[in-house]
This record gives structure tokens, sequence and C-alpha cells, in this order.
């Protein structure tokens, strides 16, 4: 009787060291986009200064426009590399002071129990690509993904 090669077992196993580092690379992606908020948060806290609301408008473009590449990075990597990541779009309502609302894409993603959100005022192009985000998903941790997220990178080396 003829003894079983390793050699698929091993092929198999750099498959998925190698899915692994693509997902972590994914990942990264998406922790750079989480940190373009945190860079903007000290204009935040002074945007009602006159002095520093040209500030505050600079700042917040120049985070929103970092936060788009980072996320059209992600989903263009994500597709291409088939990633067991979910991603879809959702379009929420923002309430204003005076009443009124307006509309706003949001672009989720969802992994090992980890989902995120980011909102994308100025890519209305790049989100009419995406598909509907479909509700089911759920244990939404935005305000500890960097952690969470951490945590899922380095259980993946």
């Amino acid at each position: 009787m003829a003894r079983a090669s390793a050699k698929p077992i091993t092929f198999f196993k750099k498959i998925m060291n190698k899915k692994n580092k693509q997902i972590i690379h994914a990942l990264q992606m998406l922790y750079g986009a989480f940190n373009c908020n945190i860079y903007a948060k000290e204009a935040w806290a002074q945007r009602y200064d006159l002095y520093f609301g040209e500030r505050y408008v600079r700042e917040s473009e120049k985070m929103y426009a970092e936060k788009s590449a980072y996320i059209k990075k992600a989903v263009a990597f994500i597709k291409k590399h088939a990633l067991p990541i979910k991603y879809g779009v959702e379009m929420q309502k923002k309430y204003t002071e005076y009443g009124g609302y307006y509309t706003i894409p949001c672009v989720y993603f969802s992994y090992a129990g980890c989902q995120v959100s980011f909102h994308m005022p100025y890519d209305w192009h790049f989100t009419k690509s995406l598909k509907k985000y479909n509700g089911k998903w759920n244990n939404r941790v935005n305000a500890t993904f960097p952690m969470r997220l951490m945590a899922i990178i380095q259980s993946n080396n």
C-alpha cells in the first residue's frame, strides 16, 4: 500500500498562509481608513472657533479623501483575491438641526464577527458600484474596531 504524500497538506498550508496574509493586508487598509478619523479630531474639537473654521474644512476634506482612497483600495483588493470579508453600502439619513435631512452613503465591512462602517460623502460614483447592504450583519463595533482588528490580525499571524 502506497504512503500518502505530505505535499498536498503543505501546499494547502501555503495557500492558507497566503490567504491569511491577504486578509491581514485588507484589514490593515481598513485600519488606515479608521485612523483618518483620529487625525482630524484635533481640528474637529475647534470647529466652532472662527479662527480654526477654515482649518476644520481643510482637515475634514483631507480626511475624507484619504479615507476614500483606503476604502477603494481595500474593496479592490477584496474583490481581486475573493477574500471572505463582506462589504456593502447603505444610504443613511442624516438629520440637521433645522428639521431637514440629507442622505449619505455608508460603506459596511464585516469579518470574523467584527463590523465597521464608514461614511463616504464625497464618493457617490464609487458607492454606486457596490452591492446593497442586506441589513443582516450585526455586532457593529465602530468604537472598539481598532482593538478587535489588531486582535484578529495578531491571531492570524
